[in-house]
C-alpha cells in the first residue's frame, strides 16, 4: 500500500470514524459504569471486607484513567475532532510540554495498572481456589494494600523516566 492509495484513505477514514463517533459512546457508557462499580464494591468492602473488592475497585479506577485520558482527550479531542471538523482539534497533549508528558504518563499508567492488576487478581483468585482456607478473601487484606502500593510504585519508576526524558 503506498502512502497515498486508496486503501490508506479507506483505513484513515475508518479510524476517524471509529475515533469520532464510537470512542464518545464507549466513554459515555464506561464511566458510568465504571463509577458504578466503584460504588458497589466500596460499600461492599464496607460491609465485608474482602481483598478481591480492592482489586475490582482499582482495576475500574485504572480503567477510569484511561477512558478520560486516552479515549476522551487522545482519540476523541485529539483526532476524533479533527475529523469531524475537517482539521480543527483540541490535543491537550500539544498544549505544552508538561501537558504532553502528563497525558502520556497518565495513559502509559492506567493500562499498566489495570492490565497488572488484572493479572494480580487471576493469580490470587487461582492462590484461593488451591488453598481455599489459607487464602481466604477476608484474609491478608494488608498484603494486598502493599501488592497495590509496590504495583502503583512499579508503574512509576517505569514510565518516569519517559516523563523525565522526553
Amino acid at each position: 500500500m503506498k502512502k497515498g492509495s486508496a486503501d490508506v484513505k479507506y483505513y484513515q477514514n475508518l479510524v476517524g470514524l471509529y475515533r469520532a463517533y464510537i470512542t464518545p459512546i464507549t466513554f459515555l457508557i464506561g464511566i458510568p459504569g465504571n463509577i458504578l462499580i466503584i460504588i458497589a464494591f466500596f460499600k461492599l468492602q464496607r460491609r465485608a471486607r474482602c481483598r478481591f473488592n480492592l482489586y475490582v475497585i482499582w482495576i475500574s479506577v485504572a480503567n477510569l484513567c484511561d477512558l478520560i485520558f486516552n479515549s476522551l482527550m487522545g482519540d476523541f479531542f485529539g483526532r476524533g475532532i479533527n475529523y469531524i471538523t475537517g482539521g480543527k482539534d483540541m490535543k491537550l497533549d500539544e498544549l505544552n510540554e508538561l501537558a504532553c508528558k502528563f497525558v502520556t504518563l497518565t495513559t502509559q499508567m492506567s493500562t499498566f495498572m489495570a492490565s497488572n492488576l488484572l493479572v494480580l487478581f487471576t493469580f490470587d483468585r487461582l492462590i484461593t481456589i488451591y488453598s481455599p482456607m489459607k487464602a481466604r478473601g477476608d484474609l491478608h487484606i494488608k498484603k494486598t494494600y502493599l501488592l497495590l502500593v509496590l504495583l502503583h510504585s512499579l508503574g512509576f519508576m517505569l514510565f518516569s523516566p519517559h516523563f523525565q526524558f522526553t
